[in-house]
Formats: structure tokens, C-alpha cells, sequence
């Protein structure tokens, strides 16, 4: 599950659906993404974005690989 909160931790939006068969790290991938699309369409300024998954938000951060498996 995805969400959006505001500043005082109200819940804006929140996301989750059946993504199939997937590695944790695609299903994560998958939350980031989703969420960050949603914040860009809004017209919010400022954004922090909290994962469990460090290897998630460094590709997020940083690019994925083209030779890891989750690079499409």
C-alpha cells in the first residue's frame, strides 16, 4: 500500500492494488512510482518520500541499472 499524507500526517491519498507475480522489490518500486507520479500532478512543493526499501529509493534517486531486472 501507497500513501500520500499531508504535513500534519492526515492521509491525502492512499493506493493499493493486485500488481501479480512480482518480486518485493518491483511490488516497492511500484508504490515509489505511483506515488511520486501523484505528488508531480499535484501542487505540492515540497515532498519526502519514506520506503523500507533503500535499494527502491536509491534507484529512485540515483537510476536503475539497464542490466538490473527491474530497469524497464
Amino acid at each position: 500500500m501507497s500513501v500520500i499524507r499531508y504535513e500534519n500526517g492526515s492521509i491525502d491519498q492512499a493506493f493499493s492494488c493486485r500488481l501479480g507475480h512480482m518480486s518485493i522489490l518491483e511490488a516497492k518500486l511500484w508504490g515509489l512510482t505511483w506515488g511520486l507520479h501523484k505528488v508531480a500532478s499535484s501542487n505540492c512543493l515540497l515532498v519526502e518520500k519514506e520506503s523500507d526499501s533503500l535499494v527502491g529509493v536509491n534507484f529512485i534517486n540515483n537510476g536503475c541499472p539497464n542490466s538490473h531486472s527491474c530497469f524497464d
